[in-house]
């Protein structure tokens, strides 16, 4: 797999562009809000560092792909923070395309510990954000870590997401902002993709992460750009971004987030 995994690397850095080579002023201001440096984030931050450090043992539930480590029924959560939540390049990312887009409503598949989330939330302030995680006691954590944001609009759905994710799209129409980080399998990536799809707004962006994390993770991303509901689709190699607005040129694009 790590093989795998280094050629996927070296295949985007040999197809990646930066800003000096996009000539459509949309894609240049997008690529620009991308890679823009962070506003105040120290006190999510200062949320990671504390989990980080945290050495009480849970019960996990694992109801994904998992870590690329064996996974025992206990953890500790020191452990869960170092090797599952995104970094905070990443998270500040999404938090700028999120920022940019304010969309009605953010649904996240895979909540963790919920560093991520608080950075879709604060991005969304106005807005709601609703979060999948399977696992009780770690949805449990994440919810000790929302109360400390008392003013952001952030619901947990707790249970298999392949059971609470069609229940819940059925009821919420036209969803028009996705951030898939669940189950990091093929049949699962491509499951939850085929399910919001077909339950989305005829303007949605759609956030994979991982997208070659392994092989199933790089057949199903390439599968899904594929899609003819995809208009735009971007690979950051850590991430990618689909849009299914009619409007924009049906393209694909393998960028790199330089500073």
């Amino acid at each position: 797999m790590a093989f795998e995994i280094i050629q996927y690397r070296i295949q985007h850095w040999l197809k990646a562009v930066d800003e000096q080579s996009l000539h459509s002023p949309s894609l240049f201001k997008l690529y620009q809000i991308l890679k823009k440096k962070g506003g105040s984030t120290q006190e999510i931050e200062n949320i990671r560092k504390a989990l980080t450090k945290n050495e009480q043992i849970i019960e996990v539930t694992d109801l994904g792909a998992g870590s690329k480590k064996k996974l025992a029924n206990t953890r500790k959560i020191s452990s869960i923070a170092k090797s599952s939540l995104n970094t905070a390049f990443w998270s500040q990312t999404i938090f700028n395309l999120i920022e940019h887009l304010q969309p009605q409503q953010v649904v996240e598949l895979g909540t963790s510990l919920g560093v991520n989330t608080l950075y879709l939330a604060s991005a969304n302030a106005s807005g709601k954000t609703i979060t999948f995680e399977g696992c009780p006691e770690i949805a449990k954590i994440a919810r000790t870590n929302f109360s400390k944001f008392p003013t952001l609009d952030i619901q947990v759905i707790e249970g298999n997401i392949d059971r609470t994710l069609p229940l819940f799209l059925e009821k919420q129409q036209n969803g028009n902002f996705f951030y898939i980080d669940a189950n990091h399998t093929y049949e699962a990536t491509k499951r939850y993709f085929e399910l919001i799809i077909s339950h989305s707004a005829d303007k949605a962006v759609l956030v994979f992460d991982d997208i070659h994390w392994s092989t199933g993770m790089h057949t199903a991303w390439q599968e899904i750009i594929k899609h003819p509901k995809v208009q735009l689709s971007i690979d950051l190699f850590k991430v990618g971004m689909i849009f299914t607005d009619p409007n924009l040129p049906r393209e694909s694009y393998s960028w790199e987030l330089r500073s």
